[in-house]
């Protein structure tokens, strides 16, 4: 139960208002991370940003949270659905190399969400 908590926190904040700002480098496709810590959040992450500023995140193989994203320089996450939702939303930078996506906290109260932000995100789809 903590993990899905903890799992809802994290991916709560990762969708946002209705309105979608579609920035050159918008990191639209599939991003994958293997959590090896904290032990409750342990897993394959999946982080899926869709057009029109849709995102899904899964943990496991299984959907926790859905939801809207903004994006600019600035990557704005709140939940609107999901068994790991956050109720607050979270502000990071991001920046995309190659297939690797980073974020960087810029504000989140969001413990769960952040730690697994905290990982690099490589491009799998």
């Amino acid at each position: 139960m903590k993990r899905l908590t903890v799992g809802a926190l994290v991916i709560a904040a990762l969708a946002l208002p209705s309105i979608v700002f579609a920035g050159p480098n918008l990191p639209l496709g599939k991003y994958t991370t293997n959590v090896k810590s904290p032990a409750r959040l342990k897993g394959i992450w999946v982080l899926n940003f869709a057009k029109g500023g849709k995102y899904t995140i899964q943990d496991n193989g299984a959907v926790v949270v859905r939801g809207h994203f903004t994006s600019t320089s600035r990557i704005y996450f709140s939940n609107e659905t999901g068994p790991a939702a956050c109720s607050q939303f979270g502000v990071y930078a991001w920046k995309r190399a190659g297939k690797t996506l980073k974020f960087t906290k810029i504000s989140d109260p969001c413990v769960g969400r952040a730690a697994v932000l905290g990982h690099s995100f490589t491009a799998t789809g």
